[in-house]
């Protein structure tokens, strides 16, 4: 039986907790991460879907390399059964605006709950961006062009 060890990815000793936006600065760590080994990647990801977040609805981003070239992506699809509500496949690199805002759109009508990524780089970008945009009701609420956000959750 292989077992999984999950654990923060910066110990606490060297982490703060929630401060005021006054007191943070570019050398303040957060620690909202964590590190998984010990298990085959899919087992990992439908375990934390399940217990970790508590997920029914699984959005992946995955490359379009490892998509064809390996089956991860098969893997992890027949792992998640019918928590897998949709696939983003390939992204242009550097994250762009219109992919962000497709996905947006493609989360919101398949009403994700959890998002995964299989690859790096620009999907990981493209996953907290993500995020990001699912959480705020509107792309206008952000400082600057419209106000600050102020948690209604009126649609645009």
């Amino acid at each position: 039986m292989t077992s999984e060890t999950y654990r923060l990815a910066v110990p606490s000793e060297r982490t703060q907790g929630p401060q005021p936006a006054s007191q943070v600065t570019e050398h303040t760590i957060f620690n909202n991460c964590h590190i998984s080994y010990g298990l085959p990647f899919q087992e990992a990801v439908v375990n934390h879907v399940e217990r970790t977040f508590g997920a029914k609805r699984a959005y992946i981003l995955v490359s379009r390399t490892l998509a064809n070239t390996t089956s991860a992506l098969r893997d992890l699809q027949t792992a998640l059964g019918d928590r897998v509500v949709g696939v983003k496949m390939g992204l242009k690199a550097h994250t762009s605006w219109n992919d962000v805002l497709a996905m947006k759109r493609e989360c919101e009508e398949a009403n994700v709950d959890v998002i995964i990524t299989l690859g790096g780089g620009s999907l990981t970008d493209a996953a907290k961006l993500l995020s990001l945009v699912v959480l705020l009701p509107c792309m206008r609420c952000f400082q600057g062009v419209n106000g600050p956000y102020t948690g209604s959750r009126k649609r645009c």
